[in-house]
Order: structure tokens, then sequence, then C-alpha cells
């Protein structure tokens, strides 16, 4: 077997250089799905990640010996599934109208369109006597009456 030159690699550090490809290709697939998450992007990144995810199992399968890089194909292997499942889930929500971000937002505009719209106004308890009674809230009170006759009585 020859020895490797200065410009040949090892296949081990071939595969750690790709490793570190595809760690740095699902933080850049994380970011795409945060935009759509956010809405900046109308579609979600579905080329990518089909991508990232075939890329991923197929060094996954690859005959390996070195037990770091194992170690490290599989960590990055378990981190793409769980990212994967929180992707969908979120997917789903999205679709149900049950996202969280959703749900906030119109819930936003839906206080911001009442808030715009004029308050119904409330009819007094008895409409007849609203020449004698102040109005306090919508509606009638005596007491007021009673009390502002009783303080300040009319003039003799």
């Amino acid at each position: 077997m020859a020895a490797p030159t200065g410009t040949q690699q090892l296949p081990q550090e071939k595969f750690a250089e790709e490793l570190t490809e595809l760690d740095e290709s699902m933080q850049n697939l994380q970011v795409l799905y945060e935009k759509y998450f956010l809405g900046i992007d109308r579609r979600p990144p579905e080329q990518e990640r089909k991508r990232v995810s075939q890329k991923a199992r197929e060094m996954r399968n690859a005959a390996i010996r070195n037990t770091a890089l194992k170690f490290k194909i599989n960590t990055l292997f378990a981190k793409l599934l769980s990212f994967e499942r929180m992707w969908d889930r979120t997917l789903r929500e999205i679709e149900d109208g049950t996202y969280k971000r959703d749900v906030f937002k119109a819930g936003l505009r839906q206080k911001d369109r009442e808030d715009k719209q004029p308050a119904p106004h409330r009819r007094c308890a008895t409409p007849g006597r609203a020449s004698r009674t102040r109005a306090f809230d919508g509606c009638t009170t005596r007491t007021w009456w009673r009390r502002s006759a009783a303080a300040n009585p009319p003039p003799a």
C-alpha cells in the first residue's frame, strides 16, 4: 500500500469533512424552516430537506471503522430525526390551524377589529324615566336623582 501524498486525503479525513458539511447544511435547513414558520418564505424547503436527509442516510449506511466518526454520524442522524419530527408536527399544526404563532396572530387581529368597531349602545332599564334620572354606564339610576334633590333643594 502506497503512503498518501500531501494532496491526497485519507478516507476518514474525507468522511470527517463530509460530516462537517452535513452539519452545516442541517443548520442552514433549520434556518430555512424557521423562515418558513415565521412567514418570510412562502413554501417549506422540501427539496433541501430531501437532499440533506438522503445524504445523512447514505453516510449512516457507509462502512466506517473509526468509532469517533460512527458516533458523530449517529449523533447527526438523531439530530436530523428530531428536527424532522418537530418540522412535521409544526406543519401539521399549521394545516390544522392550531399553530401557536398563527393562533396568537389571529387573536391580535381579532382584537384590533373589535377595537376599531364602536361599542354597541346599551339601552336603559327604564327608558321612559331617562329625563328624570341620570344615565350611568348606559343604564339609569334613580338614586342619583334622589341624592341630588336632597342635597340641592330647589330655590323657593
